[in-house]
């Protein structure tokens, strides 16, 4: 499900269908035929991987609720919620413990939006492994699903298929090569 439910953070497309998914999800929990379960879903936005473009994205996304979302949409952005799931038992997990732990508290305060509402500080489930997307809720094995307005996916980010056939295509030895030259 993650292909078909998923937005990514590798492609310039990507962004745009990010910018989309984002409007769209405060437009339709704006709209005044929506149940209050259906509107805390529809901003409920989900982060899976706590990787640097996983950490990276939560915190945008907050200063854009802090300050944007406030701006056009001052009765819903108190009611936005961002959740990060990272299936290891830390964030930033190739950084320094220091940077790792204030970037975990840096995630979880909670921040004043321009017109000083209240924004929730990131929801962080270490140990949340993913094993299932369905269209409206990611699924941890045992624990309680997620629900989410969007989805992203910022973990398993890889090269993109052009620059992997190309790499396969060379075969080792030109691999190899090109590699100490690079050095």
């Amino acid at each position: 499900g993650v292909r078909e439910h998923c937005l990514f953070l590798k492609q310039i497309s990507d962004a745009d269908s990010l910018r989309k998914a984002l409007g769209n999800a405060f437009e339709r929990a704006s709209l005044p035929t929506l149940s209050a379960d259906e509107r805390r879903r529809a901003l409920s936005f989900c982060v899976v991987g706590a990787g640097p473009t996983g950490v990276e994205f939560c915190g945008e996304l907050r200063d854009f609720l802090a300050a944007d979302a406030a701006r056009y949409y001052p009765d819903l952005v108190g009611e936005a919620r961002v959740t990060l799931l990272e299936a290891t038992d830390q964030v930033l997990g190739a950084f320094d413990a220091s940077l790792r732990a204030e970037a975990l508290d840096e995630l979880r305060v909670r921040r004043l939006a321009t017109d000083n509402q209240d924004i929730a500080g990131v929801d962080v489930k270490l140990g949340a492994q993913v094993t299932e997307v369905n269209g409206t809720h990611v699924l941890l094995g045992e624990a309680d699903p997620v629900p989410y307005g969007f989805c992203v996916w910022a973990t398993g980010n890889g090269a993109v298929s052009v620059v992997s056939e190309t790499v396969s295509s060379l075969g080792e030895g030109a691999q190899a090569e090109a590699q100490a030259t690079a050095r």
